[in-house]
């Protein structure tokens, strides 16, 4: 007890502090039995409800102090209204409530309060809300999309009648998604396969490899196999058909079943040149195209016919770059006997790759056109077999066909079986009067020569001397390919931006836009975007 308390409590008469009368108490028992009605119900304001109870038995005056409308009203204000716990039966005035209703209330609430579990503190997993990866199913005319968030893999239906997307299946893997690639063939039952690093937790290079299948009728993805690897000889995923998956710089093959790992091409061509990255694979019928940046390879495909191919890894040919790239794509165009199954060993068109590389200071787009072989070299390569020799189905072009300048900012190159494509770039378009930067779709369209037939020796000639004769020329207008090939094909250029997305200065300064990444399907003219923000976003031109 304080001093001055205990002054108090041995003074023998009366003593005025301020507005209170402070009479002498007989003993210490008595002191708070004995205080004023207004100093109680300041106390007793501040009690638990089970305390005022309590404070009732011991009493006849607490029990009349505790029956007051005065504490209950004080009761409710401090332990429901300021606590925010909702009031039992309120009408919204506490005034118009007798004493025993005051009561009632605070005890109802604190005991539904009691009754309920207390919060428990849990860590929460923060997913990410940047889609890194969206791809079309396909063959489904692009009604399914497969995007990736993070560690969760989504496949969507979205009807062409348009009307709203919804999930049709989901997979959340235990590690982030790196790399996902989708299957060329719609007839296969393997849809999809996706690498993930870090698998393994006393191995931080540890990835694997998962292939799945999409079950729409249980609307949920199996998973039909799986490839433990390290990270540098199994990323990136380059292509998906049937069942094997091409992965990694030196080009490795798997088959999922029954399940066989086995070298693609050269093994030892990427360990011997740097800064020569894979760019681009694409399986053309018995062939295999590889772009690096610097050179072009030639290689049987892992399958073809529905058989196995395992050739030697000398027999291929590699044809070298003049420029450095950093982007590729190959078009090739899917002929009608290619739909039929009468599948020849190369397509009867040129073949034309599309580099995105830097030349003096220049961004351009470099266009290569592998023209096929002749008649002649088909009927006598026909008697070959191919584990003696290479036959080359195509000519390597002595040097490009053409150039298209583009500005710094253009990246991501997509382009379709049919010859239509698009890259995004940056643009400072004019909207409302007001030039502001944005990303554009700028779209292209790859023109197919018209002559089908195969070249004679004669023109093959002919050719020759018309890329010799390029050599010498020079560049012109921008908009316009510096030079062009007669007998290639064609690339032309859209005129205006086939989509336009206003951006912000931050996203050009730290190059972070909020469009990450984007799909084409051409078969309805549809294409998704994905943003950092966690939206997809179709644009359809049906």
């Amino acid at each position: 007890m304080s001093p001055s308390l205990r002054s108090l409590v041995t003074y023998s008469k009366p003593t005025y502090v301020g507005c209170l009368l402070l009479e002498p108490i007989r003993s210490r028992e008595d002191a708070f039995i004995s205080l004023p009605d207004d100093i109680l119900l300041l106390i007793v304001s501040f009690v638990n409800i089970k305390d005022i109870l309590s404070l009732r038995r011991t009493s006849h005056r607490f029990y009349s102090v505790t029956k007051s409308r005065w504490v209950w009203h004080d009761a409710v204000k401090y332990h429901l209204t300021g606590k925010g716990i909702p009031i039992p039966a309120d009408t919204g005035d506490t005034r118009a409530f007798s004493a025993e209703q005051l009561e009632a209330r605070p005890q109802h609430a604190m005991t539904f309060q009691a009754a309920r579990p207390p919060p428990q503190n849990e860590e929460v997993d923060t997913l990410e809300s940047v889609v890194s990866h969206v791809c079309f199913l396909p063959g489904q005319h692009g009604q399914y999309l497969v995007t990736v968030v993070g560690r969760i893999i989504t496949c969507w239906e979205i009807p062409l009648d348009g009307s709203d997307a919804y999930r049709v299946a989901e997979w959340v893997n235990s590690k982030r998604v790196n790399h996902m690639i989708v299957n060329e063939d719609p007839y296969s039952d393997a849809t999809l396969a996706f690498a993930s690093v870090g698998t393994e937790p006393n191995v931080p290079d540890a990835t694997e490899i998962c292939a799945l299948a999409l079950d729409k009728f249980r609307g949920c993805f199996r998973m039909l196999a799986k490839l433990k690897g390290h990270r540098s000889h199994v990323l990136p995923l380059h292509v998906m058909r049937g069942d094997y998956v091409i992965f990694g710089e030196s080009l490795t093959a798997w088959f999922r079943d029954p399940a066989e790992v086995q070298p693609v091409g050269r093994p030892h061509l990427s360990l011997i040149q740097d800064n020569n990255k894979v760019l681009s694979v694409k399986i053309i019928n018995r062939y295999m195209l590889i772009v690096r940046e610097r050179s072009l390879q030639l290689e049987y495909a892992p399958s073809w016919n529905n058989k196995r191919t395992v050739y030697s890894s000398d027999q291929s040919t590699i044809g070298y770059l003049e420029r450095h790239a950093t982007e590729a794509v190959i078009v090739v165009r899917a002929t009608s006997t290619t739909l039929t199954g009468n599948h020849p060993d190369w397509p009867s068109e040129p073949v034309t790759v599309l580099t995105r590389c830097t030349h003096d200071g220049v961004d351009e787009i470099v266009q290569c056109d592998l023209l096929p072989a002749c008649r002649a070299d088909d009927n006598d390569a026909s008697q070959v077999q191919p584990d003696a020799f290479f036959h080359l189905p195509c000519k390597f072009p002595p040097t490009w066909t053409a150039a298209f300048v583009v500005p710094p900012s253009s990246q991501q190159l997509h382009v379709s079986s049919s010859g239509k494509g698009f890259w995004i770039e940056t643009r400072n378009v004019t909207l409302r009067n007001i030039k502001q930067p944005a990303r554009c779709l700028k779209g292209f369209y790859v023109a197919w020569g018209s002559d089908k037939q195969l070249p004679t020796r004669e023109q093959e000639q002919q050719e020759d001397k018309t890329c010799s004769e390029l050599e010498a020329s020079e560049c012109g207008d921008c908009a316009n390919p510096l030079s062009t090939a007669t007998s290639g094909n064609k690339v032309r250029l859209c005129r205006d931006s086939i989509y336009v997305r206003r951006c912000d200065m931050h996203e050009i300064i730290w190059k972070l836009y909020s469009m990450v990444t984007a799909t084409f399907d051409d078969s309805v003219g549809r294409i998704a975007l994905g943003y950092r923000n966690g939206k997809v976003e179709i644009l359809d031109y049906a």
